[in-house]
């Protein structure tokens, strides 16, 4: 796994207009009242506290208040959200997942959270992992949001997972 304190991983991974499912593990120090995220794509490059300008998405973020959120951009901002805090100090996994031109799907420890609208493109074209700007999003502690904790097994998949796919991981 890898630990994260205050800078995020650059990544090439970022949705397109098809099926994508981005999956990892996570664990957040109990009691964390600051927002992380945990993968998100945008169209400027994390610069410290700088928000980016351009486009952005925190794709799966835990927010200040200890829920999960998640959401490829669908042209509005109204993330899925856990119904169970996540800062509890244990390892949890998460999977957000969406068929091309369907409704997407939060799941959390295997479990389904919720679902929201098919994804959008966007201009957002780099991906990060423990970072990410939030402004404008719910529950944020400040324009950018670096993961303070653990990620381990990171994928992207340029196909949707379904429940029993989510369920044998």
């Amino acid at each position: 796994y890898v630990r994260f304190e205050s800078n995020g991983e650059r990544l090439t991974t970022v949705p397109t207009y098809g099926p994508t499912t981005v999956e990892l593990w996570f664990r957040v120090p109990a009691g964390t009242t600051t927002s992380g995220v945990l993968y998100a794509y945008q169209s400027a490059a994390v610069d410290g506290a700088n928000p980016a300008s351009g486009n952005w998405v925190p794709a799966l973020y835990v927010g200040a208040d200890g829920y999960l959120r998640g959401e490829f951009w669908t042209g509005m901002v109204e993330p899925i959200t856990s119904k169970t805090k996540v800062n509890d100090g244990g390892w949890h996994h998460v999977v957000l997942s969406a068929p091309y031109q369907l409704q997407q799907t939060l799941y959390l420890d295997n479990a389904m959270v919720g679902t929201t609208g098919a994804p959008t493109g966007t201009e957002a074209v780099t991906g990060f992992l423990g970072a990410g700007t939030t402004r404008n999003w719910p529950a944020v502690s400040g324009d950018v949001s670096f993961f303070k904790g653990n990620i381990a097994e990171f994928a992207f998949y340029t196909t949707a997972l379904t429940a029993a796919d989510v369920d044998s991981h």
